[in-house]
C-alpha cells in the first residue's frame, strides 16, 4: 500500500518530469527554428550543399525528437501511450508552433 506521503512525492516527481519534457520540447523547437533560418541562407562558399543537407537532416531529427517528447508528455500525464488522434494532434500542434515562432 502506498502512503499519502509517497503518493504526494510520486505526484510531485511526475509533475516535474512533465515540466522537463515540455522544456526539452521547447528547446528543441528553438533549435529547429534557428536551424531553419540557416537553411534559408542562399548557398555560398560558406553555406555549401553538404551543409544544407546536414541542416535538413538535423531539422528532421529535431522534428522527430519534438514529436517523441510530446508523446512522452501525454503518456506521463495519462499513464498510457497517445492514441492515433492524439498523435495527429501533436503533429498539428508542432506545425502551429513552428509557424508562431
Amino acid at each position: 500500500m502506498v502512503s499519502d506521503r509517497q503518493m504526494k512525492d510520486l505526484t510531485r516527481i511526475l509533475q516535474r518530469a512533465i515540466r522537463l519534457l515540455r522544456d526539452a520540447r521547447d528547446s528543441a523547437l528553438t533549435a529547429y527554428n534557428a536551424l531553419d533560418k540557416v537553411r534559408d541562407i542562399p548557398q555560398t562558399t560558406i553555406n555549401t550543399q553538404a551543409e544544407q543537407t546536414r541542416v535538413d537532416q538535423v531539422l528532421t531529427g529535431l522534428e522527430e525528437t519534438m514529436r517523441t517528447l510530446a508523446e512522452k508528455e501525454v503518456e506521463a500525464r495519462t499513464g498510457q501511450p497517445p492514441s492515433p488522434e492524439q498523435r495527429e494532434q501533436i503533429k498539428q500542434d508542432q506545425m502551429k508552433a513552428r509557424l508562431r515562432r
